[in-house]
């Protein structure tokens, strides 16, 4: 029997799982030469979209012409993707703020070092402040024929119109059951765990590969899942009750909880959640992203977790 080719795509996104529609897209407008200047890559977390984009900047880097690129022999390729100086990469833990989009803009205006284009990605764009936003659009507004930027979004309803607009949008869905299952095949793992994995992953990659490379992590999620479904169904006494017994638990790492409920909660807002409770999940994450704002600006933890729990 002949052997069947693998699909073009995977020849240039070899580290992406799933997402074959994304990947022909992308092929082709690398192929044709019409790459657009910004890309949005936007669907619920944790299902790739920023490995997919961090896979487009090794393409868009590779030196080598003569090969299928990536080459992964060149010198660009060789070098850890996030360390190559032709990139800049902000990702969800280190959002930036009006200074370092100024400097990173400053910084793509000069030469390329080697395979002359600048990339920039910036991981889970929703994060950034409003003042933020704005410097990114006025750079999304003056493009460098030589520049490429790729933004991420968990949230596009969170952006503000006007940077939806400057960027291409290409949207992610979640992938199949299945090829959540060829991503756990990596891992020494049995069939009950994997089973339970691919319950909590609803199709998002990364969680399952979050869970599969740290088991233990598979209680805390389901807790995660108890917490959530309990706190939409709970009064607003019974909220407040349980944020302080939170606060106890997670005083030092409230930003983290935040965060993990977050991903869990987008993770809910699928076409296939129930309307009513699809409605609740997205305003909470509504709440959750400004919740986690007032954190990073140094707001009295209880006052903005109490603030959370009354408003969705």
């Amino acid at each position: 029997m002949e052997r069947r080719k693998p699909p073009i795509s995977e020849k240039y996104f070899p580290a992406v799982l799933g997402h074959e529609k994304q990947k022909r897209f992308f092929v082709t407008a690398l192929t044709t030469q019409r790459l657009a200047h910004a890309y949005l890559l936007s669907g619920e977390a944790h299902l790739g979209k920023t490995t997919f984009a961090l896979s487009l900047a090794r393409w868009l880097l590779c030196t080598d012409s003569n090969t299928t690129r990536p080459c992964g022999a060149c010198q660009s390729c060789r070098l850890p993707i996030e360390n190559n100086p032709d990139l800049k990469f902000s990702d969800e833990v280190t959002a930036l703020g009006v200074e370092e989009i100024r400097m990173v803009q400053e910084q793509l205006s000069l030469s390329a070092f080697s395979s002359g284009r600048k990339i920039l990605i910036v991981s889970r764009v929703e994060r950034l402040s409003d003042q933020a936003c704005q410097a990114l659009l006025k750079f999304l507004e003056e493009p460098d024929a030589s520049t490429n930027i790729v933004l991420t979004t968990d949230n596009p309803g969170a952006l503000p119109a006007t940077l939806r607009s400057r960027a291409q949008i290409v949207r992610f869905p979640k992938v199949s059951d299945q090829i959540v299952q060829l991503a756990l095949d990596r891992f020494s793992i049995d069939g009950d765990l994997k089973k339970r994995i691919l319950k909590i992953a609803r199709g998002a990659i990364g969680v399952a590969l979050h869970l599969a490379s740290d088991p233990q992590a598979v209680e805390a999620n389901l807790r995660l899942q108890a917490w959530h479904e309990d706190m939409l169904i709970a009064s607003r006494v019974e909220r407040l009750v349980r944020g302080e017994q939170l606060l106890k638990e997670h005083s030092d790492d409230l930003g983290h909880f935040l965060q993990d409920w977050l991903s869990y909660a987008a993770m809910t807002t699928g076409q296939g959640t129930e309307s009513s409770t699809r409605g609740v999940a997205l305003r909470l994450c509504g709440g959750l992203l400004a919740a986690q704002r007032l954190l990073d600006q140094s707001v009295n933890k209880r006052l903005v977790l109490n603030n959370l729990l009354l408003e969705f």
